[in-house]
């Protein structure tokens, strides 16, 4: 066979070869096929496993923030209060910063929805308990998941996150709970495409589907239909994922439990998407290689012909090589390899010429110096180096006997071992303790190599030698810097043992030198004082880094921290740095500490005002929130932009005294601006502007810190309209009492005054001795009587007006009844006055009751004066902690400018008395017709 083989021509080899090489390269094909098959169906299960427990892991932790979230909303006050009036605004940010939750409800323990995210009517509320999910969450006690559902509120199907609500007492008062939204694409996040055929389904404790990513609504809420899969278990979640089913409905499955909720994560793929591009490139590969294996053979036969010619003149051209033609070079022609090889030969004799050309450039370039010798100690060759160590001038030694660069002492024994090495050719080194002579006479310590040669002359000797003076010069500099450094050196035996040490690591440790040479490193290492033997070298080895921190001890006792710098030497030896780093930590926690103060002063200045920072050329580098807040501007909007031109902007529309704030030029300015948002809305700020500067003193940075005062100018307006207001009550009160001290005159001049001249004159004629005829003493006393009697009456009138009488006599509400009597008499209108049983004279103290009948007074006056009324109705009743006394009338019903108008002096007047006793007075005009007016006044502390 071996002969048969060794007996083919080129063209029949080339044949043999390439259907050797075909038969296995489609045995590798059918194998490769195979093991692709399996590749990619454990590639597609590690693939669908990672996809399930990513996608389990983040919805786990989605489930784990939320309960977090909820258990401190089921903490704050104004949530645990369950109060629809006052729900809390947290209830709808949370919506409005996290688009997954579909809506944010609090509800008390039966159910009903106090307080919702999504607006709610507040005539019909709305109960859960119906729910089925309410039921368990009711038992459960504490956080709890709903079975996925139709929101009742939203039309979502979502999946209820619930927290119980706990009075101080630990009783369940409410829920508090999210309503996750499950058709939020979000929930199932997907950076990149899914492989074809691949979909996750996520289901509940009872196997119900919360999600899918195929975003099949019809199976929402539904039983998962793949029972084989349900079937798996918590250990196969483990195993990863497994081959389900059989024939075409074979599926790869992987499920990852959700923590100890009991939800599922199930990926699912079927085989057949797993498998079908293997198979088509097993089928491609298979019919390109049968090809391209039947047009190799028919090529083979075709191209070995002219390999064979060509290589029969290449034969030719390399025996002449070989007999020493070195200028013969192969001709290149035929087939491209064999002119690759007939370039590769003819290169290979080009590199040799070059090559020797280099080792005469290495040899007259070389470091060391070259001496080349014959057996007779006559130097026949000496490069540039060896005349320059020896002091010759270039070619001065060629020629030379080599006695003359040996000291006289050496030359006999020099000769000898020259004798003897010639006997015994054999390479060696003479040591490092050579010494040489100079051509002026110096002597100096080189390093030796003799070399054993044979050339085409006879034996030659090359000798290497090297100059050690410049050695010795630099291993002293090397020593002096060594133990001059700040730092301590040392080198350690591999049993961590000090070899030798500097005055700087002396000094640290407080030992000698001599004392430090007789140590351990783990005698001075407080991390490594029980350490076995060998455990610091170790050490030295597992830190590749070349550096690592320790603490030392010192003969003193004292703790020192230390760095170490190592590097490994010859024969285990360590090179050890050790620099005393207690002032780097030292300044490391400085430095921590004042960034820490630095960050806290940031966060106090974000969080009580409004910052803003502009470059030199005025364009914002940064704003906090509460500048974006109050500007209305989003961040990415302002950064970047010119700060002038946002705040020319803002007050374009301003007056001229409100200008925009203006950057200082190089000092701090304060100045109240009033600015406008975005939305056209009015602001008040205090602008402080600080400029900040480089080392050279120029200014880089404003630092611009504002404070939002607009409540203080809101304040600041309201009190320059009150003290206007109070400033007119005043006057209109000044007015009103002038007008009733004229009218009291002018009733006690017209009425009073008339009645008693009268009485007078009636007096005086009767005490007359003589009257006349007509009229007796007996009817002029009579008629005097009865004009007193109406001056008394008059009196009592003006008196009950000032202030009743009955008032001090029977009390506040036995004047009111008075009060409406006489109100009736006079005016024809009929009056009904209610007085709860329950109200005594105590009931209100004394400001109280002189105020509440003053109202009550002067209301019923308006009824009388304005109202075109024809009853009046007054009704007093006593509540928990106060007494509402109501006054109604069927007039024509106040005009509502009358009640806010800036004139109505009698209605403030009113206003103020009611605010003067710690009540309150509201008035309203009827839906039909007339005017209620409802006065609250708080009982007696006494009475409460």
């Amino acid at each position: 066979m071996k002969f048969s083989i060794d007996r083919l021509s080129v063209r029949g080899a080339m044949v043999l070869l390439m259907v050797l090489l075909s038969l296995p390269m489609i045995g590798l094909i059918a194998w490769s096929v195979e093991k692709r098959h399996e590749q990619a169906i454990a590639r597609s299960a590690f693939q669908l496993s990672r996809y399930t427990a990513t996608e389990a892991v983040a919805f786990e932790r989605t489930l784990n923030e939320s309960r977090e979230v909820l258990q401190k909303l089921a903490q704050r006050p104004d949530i645990r209060a369950l109060d629809p009036k006052r729900c809390s605004p947290v209830l709808g940010e949370i919506k409005e910063l996290f688009p997954r939750y579909a809506n944010v409800v609090a509800m008390n323990a039966q159910g009903v929805v106090v307080c919702s995210a999504t607006p709610i009517s507040s005539a019909r509320p709305v109960s859960l308990h119906v729910q089925e999910w309410f039921a368990e969450l009711s038992k459960s006690g504490g956080f709890s998941i709903s079975a996925p559902h139709r929101g009742p509120l939203t039309g979502k199907w979502v999946l209820g996150l619930n927290q119980p609500i706990r009075d101080d007492a630990g009783r369940i008062i409410g829920f508090i709970g999210y309503s996750l939204d499950l058709s939020y694409q979000p929930l199932l996040p997907r950076w990149l495409a899914l492989p074809e055929g691949l979909a996750l389904t996520m289901t509940d404790q009872h196997g119900r589907v919360v999600i899918d990513s195929r975003n099949d609504a019809g199976i929402l809420g539904k039983q998962f239909s793949d029972t084989l899969a349900l079937r798996m278990t918590s250990d196969d979640a483990k195993a990863g994922a497994r081959v389900i089913g059989t024939g075409e409905d074979q599926r790869l499955v992987a499920v990852s439990q959700l923590g100890n909720t009991g939800f599922r994560m199930y990926g699912i793929r079927p085989l057949r998407y797993v498998t079908q591009d293997e198979q088509r490139n097993a089928y491609r590969q298979l019919t390109i290689v049968t090809t391209l294996a039947g047009l190799s053979i028919m090529l083979a036969l075709v191209i070995g012909r002219r390999f064979s010619l060509q290589i029969e003149n290449m034969a030719w051209a390399v025996g002449l090589v070989a007999k020493g033609d070195l200028s013969r070079r192969i001709p290149a022609a035929g087939p491209t390899e064999l002119v690759e090889l007939a370039h590769g030969f003819n290169q290979m004799l080009d590199v040799r010429l070059q090559a020797e050309a280099r080792y005469h450039s290495l040899f007259e370039t070389s470091s060391d110096g070259i001496l080349v010798m014959d057996t007779r100690s006559r130097i026949i060759l000496a490069n540039s180096r060896a005349h320059q160590i020896f002091g010759y001038a270039p070619g001065e030694l060629v020629g030379q006997d080599l006695g003359i660069l040996i000291p006289e002492r050496s030359r006999l024994l020099h000769a000898q071992h020259v004798e003897q090495y010639v006997v015994y050719p054999v390479n060696r080194h003479a040591g490092s303790s050579s010494q040489a002579r100079r051509k002026n006479g110096e002597l100096f310590k080189c390093e030796i190599n003799l070399t054993y040669l044979d050339g085409p002359d006879g034996t030659i000797i090359s000798a290497h030698v090297h100059d050690l003076s410049q050695v010795e010069s630099a291993s002293r500099r090397y020593l002096t810097a060594i133990d001059t450094t700040i730092d301590g050196y040392a080198v350690l035996s591999p049993e961590g043992r000090f070899l030798e040490a500097n005055s700087a690591l002396a000094k640290l440790t407080g030992y000698k030198v001599e004392e430090l040479c007789n140590m351990a490193v783990a005698d001075v290492d407080a991390l490594s004082a029980n350490d076995q033997p060998g455990s610091m070298h170790r050490r030295f080895d597992e830190d590749r880094r070349g550096r690592f921190e320790s603490v030392w001890r010192s003969k003193s006792g004292l703790l020192i921290d230390v760095e170490l710098s190592y590097s490994h030497g010859e024969g285990g030896a360590i090179f050890c740095f050790v620099r005393d780093i207690r002032p780097k930590l030292q300044a490391q926690m400085a430095l921590g500490m004042s960034v820490a103060r630095i960050r806290n002063l940031e966060r106090a200045i974000n969080e009580h005002a409004i910052v803003v920072i502009v470059d030199e050329a005025e364009n914002i580098r940064f704003v906090n929130d509460k500048y974006c807040a109050i500007t209305q501007y989003p961040r990415e909007e302002l950064l970047g932009r010119n700060y002038r031109t946002i705040s020319q902007n803002q007050s374009s529309r301003l007056p001229a005294r409100h200008a925009a704030p203006t950057l200082a030029g190089g000092r701090v300015r304060k100045e109240a601006v009033r600015m406008m948002a975005r939305d056209g809305s009015f602001y008040w700020v205090e602008s402080t502007t600080v400029p900040f500067r480089d080392a050279n003193g120029r200014h880089t940075e404003y630092f611009i810190i504002q404070t939002d005062i607009t409540r203080q100018k809101q304040i600041e307006a309201d009190l320059l309209h009150l003290t206007e207001q109070l400033r007119q009550l005043l006057a209109r009160h000044r007015d009103v009492k002038e007008e009733e001290r004229v009218r009291i005159a002018r009733e006690i001049h017209d009425n009073l005054g008339g009645l008693l001249h009268s009485i007078r004159s009636h007096l005086s004629v009767a005490l007359k001795e003589e009257i006349s005829p007509d009229l007796s003493r007996h009817q002029l006393v009579a008629e005097a009587m009865t004009m007193a009697e109406q001056a008394l009456e008059s009196v009592r009138d003006i008196i009950v007006e000032l202030r009743p009488s009955v008032l001090d006599q029977l009390g506040v509400w036995a004047a009111i009844e008075s009060y409406a009597e006489q109100i009736a008499e006079r005016s024809h209108l009929r009056c009904q006055v209610m007085i709860d049983p329950y109200l005594d004279e105590r009931t209100l103290n004394d400001e109280a009751r002189i105020e509440a009948f003053r109202i009550v007074q002067e209301l019923m006056v308006n009824v009388v004066r304005h109202a075109e009324a024809s009853m009046i109705e007054v009704e007093a009743i006593r509540m928990n902690d106060h007494v509402r006394i109501t006054v109604a009338d069927d007039g024509k019903g106040i005009d509502p400018v009358q009640i806010f108008g800036e004139h109505s002096w009698g209605i403030m007047g009113m206003y103020e008395r009611a605010r003067y006793c710690g009540g309150e007075l509201k008035l309203t005009r009827s839906t039909n017709r007339g005017t209620t007016a409802v006065l609250t006044l708080p009982l007696e502390e006494s009475h409460g």
